[in-house]
């Protein structure tokens, strides 16, 4: 294993870290506006503004007028930007599903907004009080143009920052655009997930084994799964042992469950099995988790299809944008579920997501919630014909039967409801594009 590449990925997790962390960038801003207002009142002490055409000639009074309406106006927005946030986290929890908050919170265009304001208004606190500190210097004289003009400056940047949140709130929170952006991290998460696959990946084709325990490895903490490296735990492991990893990335563990179980050759475990080759936090995140993505678009189907909110077109609507994730997981590699090494190590992964989860996960509890719903159910047979025409395309004909499953048991839910003829005419037509047929009552195979 490469050096660098313990140090490459705690970077990588610190800078995930950052990103999800609503207190970063704007604290960043708050010292730029600190700073940036120490220089100002340096400038107009030693400088002043001979030769600079474009400053304000604001004397000391003027200058602490000015500033002091910034720092006024700014810490309002700031709590119009702060107020404006709430209302959206709590819109988006209530209307869409609580999972999907992460995203909200993660916008670097809130982020930064916050910043800009709290920085402004952190910029015009330390002018006001640095600015004329010279006992020597009249009221009247213009020596505070630096501090007024960026304070000017500052304040402009403001308004035009908070105008331009509320136009990217107000597109935010529009279904559309949510599930398309829920779309996007979910299929760029899927294809990491599945580009991240061991060369040779084989599936499991020997027994596990069930006697001679030698030890279980636990884990040292609660939390969320957020991703594995089986290989650097192969590496850990005793030589001519077998291990079987007892989680998957998505799983919630608590401090002491079984993460490991490791029948070993020899009389003692492995001399240093460190928390290295597993990442747990406390929430789930989708860079390595595209069973997540998934589990969040069904969450904005299934709420749309609840009595209390009844909107049909946007469980359809998130049944055709999971087409876009499926492509990549049915047309992927085969998951690994073994590991092996020189040393005789092997690793069984049977918990690993194969296409047939992914399928299974992205259908079966909207099947189950919209059978009754004819314009769901068309936008189900469509998505399943769409990735049946893929898998044709692509020449993978052997990944089609988890499809024809959920399709089957959509139509026999059908059936056992008693949609109207007139319906299920109207059905027909979507059934008829891609080749399908209602199933016989006494069927039990595959469309």
């Amino acid at each position: 294993m490469n050096a660098i590449e313990p140090l490459r990925e705690r970077l990588l997790e610190w800078w995930q870290r950052i990103r999800s962390n609503l207190f970063a960038i704007p604290a960043i801003f708050v010292i730029a506006g600190v700073v940036l207002g120490v220089i100002a009142n340096v400038l107009d002490q030693r400088v002043g503004p001979e030769g600079v055409d474009y400053l304000l000639p604001a004397t000391l009074a003027g200058g602490r007028a000015v500033l002091s309406t910034v720092a006024g106006a700014t810490i309002t927005v700031a709590a119009l930007v702060f107020s404006i946030t709430a209302v959206t986290v709590q819109l988006a929890s209530s209307q869409y599903s609580p999972r999907v908050l992460q995203g909200f919170l993660q916008d670097p265009f809130h982020r930064v907004v916050i910043g800009v304001v709290t920085g402004t208004f952190t910029f015009a606190l330390v002018s006001l009080s640095t600015v004329g500190r010279r006992a020597d210097v009249p009221e009247s004289s213009v020596a505070a143009a630096w501090a007024t003009t960026l304070g000017t400056v500052f304040g402009i940047a403001s308004i035009v920052a908070i105008v331009a949140f509320i136009d990217h709130v107000i597109r935010r929170i529009r279904v559309d655009d949510m599930i398309r952006r829920l779309t996007r991290s979910t299929a760029a998460g899927m294809r990491h997930a599945f580009e991240a696959q061991e060369e040779g990946s084989d599936p499991i084709d020997e027994p596990i084994p069930t006697g001679g325990e030698k030890y279980v490895i636990r884990s040292e903490e609660s939390g969320w799964v957020r991703n594995l490296r089986p290989r650097r735990l192969v590496g850990l492991l005793p030589p001519g042992s077998v291990a079987r990893l007892d989680i998957g990335v998505g799983d919630h563990v608590s401090e002491g469950d079984r993460l490991v179980t490791v029948w070993s050759e020899g009389d003692g475990g492995p001399v240093d099995v460190s928390s290295s080759w597993v990442e747990i936090g406390s929430t789930r995140i989708l860079a390595n988790d595209p069973g997540f993505g998934i589990r969040q678009l069904v969450d904005v189907a299934l709420r749309a299809l609840s009595p209390g909110i009844n909107d049909p077109a946007t469980a359809a609507d998130v049944l055709r944008h999971l087409v876009e994730p499926l492509r990549i997981a049915l047309a992927g590699p085969d998951r690994s579920q073994v590991i092996r090494d020189d040393r005789g190590v092997r690793l069984l992964m049977p918990l690993v997501p194969d296409q047939a989860d992914y399928v299974r996960a992205a259908f079966s509890e909207i099947r189950l919630a919209a059978a009754g719903q004819l314009l769901v159910v068309k936008a189900f047979v469509e998505a399943i014909g769409s990735l049946l025409e893929y898998l044709g395309e692509q020449g993978a004909g052997h990944r089609e039967a988890p499809l024809r499953q959920q399709l089957r048991l959509m139509l026999e839910d059908i059936e056992e409801r008693g949609m109207r003829a007139e319906d299920k005419r109207n059905l027909d037509r979507s059934l008829r594009r891609y080749g399908f047929e209602w199933p016989e009552p006494e069927a039990s195979g595959g469309v």
